[in-house]
């Protein structure tokens, strides 16, 4: 389950996450989207989302913000999908 809270005047459908784990000396990197639309501007929620909870140990799972999208990367991120 992660927290999230909108800080912004908007409403998005999703939210994409970077996520990261360390197995075997080696660091694994991934991401996936929490569906966010339920979030009004100001609030915040707890969304449940398995995101890697079959690969990965919650010890050593780590969740964390992406970059800011450039236009050329606009594609990977879910919130600016096609509705």
């Amino acid at each position: 389950m992660l927290e999230v809270h909108n800080g912004s005047d908007m409403t998005l459908p999703y939210l994409s996450v970077g996520a990261r784990w360390r197995e075997d000396n080696s660091t694994l990197e991934g991401g996936f989207w929490l569906p966010v639309a339920n979030i009004r501007p100001g609030k915040t929620a707890v969304i449940k989302h398995e995101g890697y909870d079959y690969q990965a140990d919650h010890q050593s799972l780590e969740i964390f913000m992406l970059p800011y999208p450039e236009p050329e990367d606009r594609q990977r991120y879910w919130e600016f999908g096609e509705p």
